[in-house]
């Protein structure tokens, strides 16, 4: 993916990694979603239970998702955790993963017909929306909703902001809702209800 954030992730939270390099009692990887970003998992956090070899559970270039447990700014230490993702998170991070990576292949289409680069339309537009929205899916998801108001309110100019909003209605549907209730009407009245 082209963006990437900028500093360090909070503790708690799930991120996609490739495993770097496995040793014998640990495992370093880089952090995808940040620049430059680089983690370690000890073999007390691969999985519960005795672990006889790391390499059961993890393979160099596999793309991994792990919980940062704890950080160290100073030391540029990330500490993360497999053992602590559940099957649930793991799907969850994983299906962003993907909804992510299609917003920007949307973005890398407008900026194709725009007859510009990705960079360029992330200088644009790009990064006001993750600045606004902490993702392009989450902003894509409201203007399929709410239409190009999304983005103009965010100053992104009309010719942007137009061309990313007719590609999103074409791409993008809005969550549909059904809504169901039961209602029970009682009278007391010997003559019932009168239409």
């Amino acid at each position: 993916m082209f963006y990437k954030k900028q500093g360090f992730p909070e503790p708690g939270d799930i991120v996609t990694c490739t495993v770097k390099r496995i040793l014998n009692n640990s495992v370093f990887v880089d952090l995808d979603e940040y620049v430059g970003k680089e983690g370690i998992i000890h073999i007390s956090e691969i999985a519960p239970g005795r672990i006889r070899t790391i390499r059961e559970y993890v393979k160099e270039g596999k793309k991994i998702v792990c919980k940062v447990l704890r950080i160290n700014q100073v030391h540029s230490n990330i500490e993360l955790s497999l053992r602590r993702v559940n099957m649930m998170m793991r799907l969850k991070k994983n299906e962003e993963t993907i909804l992510e990576k299609k917003a920007e292949k949307m973005m890398e289409y407008i900026a194709q017909t725009m007859k510009t680069t990705l960079e360029d339309l992330y200088k644009r537009a790009g990064f006001a929306i993750i600045k606004e929205f902490g993702s392009l899916n989450g902003c894509f998801q409201e203007v399929s909703q709410q239409g190009e108001v999304v983005l103009t309110k965010l100053g992104i100019e009309k010719a942007v902001a137009s061309k990313l909003t007719e590609l999103i209605k074409l791409r993008i549907r809005p969550p549909e809702v059904h809504i169901t209730r039961v209602v029970a009407i009682k009278n007391s009245s010997p003559e019932g209800i009168i239409a």
